[in-house]
């Protein structure tokens, strides 16, 4: 899908609260797209993309192994939603995609059709 994304003059870049040496993931280090660090959750807290985990949320996650004060850098439970953007070449948004749940995301065919259409 990379590649389809920049045949069509896209770029992909992924925004995590994650301090950069935290970026666990195979696909993360693996991936071509620009990955930067969104630290204290600044620009998704200007997009309202941010919400806060209860202490049982916050327990649950370090019983998984997931420590979100050690991954990103402050005491802070915030996690944003995840987000699909799309903005043309003078940054007018185009499409947006977010759900609180994070198990649903955007359809790649969904916004390939729109920078088809950009």
């Amino acid at each position: 899908m990379q590649d389809e994304i920049e045949e069509l003059g896209g770029k992909l870049i992924s925004i995590s609260p994650e301090k950069p040496d935290k970026h666990k993931t195979k696909e993360v280090k693996d991936a071509k797209s620009l990955i930067t660090s969104d630290i204290e959750n600044n620009f998704a807290k200007k997009l309202g993309l941010v919400f806060v985990l209860s202490e049982e949320l916050n327990n649950l996650y370090l019983e998984f192994g997931i420590n979100l004060e050690d991954s990103n850098g402050d005491k802070r439970r915030e996690l944003p939603m995840p987000a699909t953007i799309i903005t043309d070449e003078n940054l007018v948004i185009r499409y947006v995609y977010a759900n609180a749940n994070h198990t649903e995301r955007a359809e790649p065919e969904e916004f390939i059709e729109i920078l088809k259409s950009i």
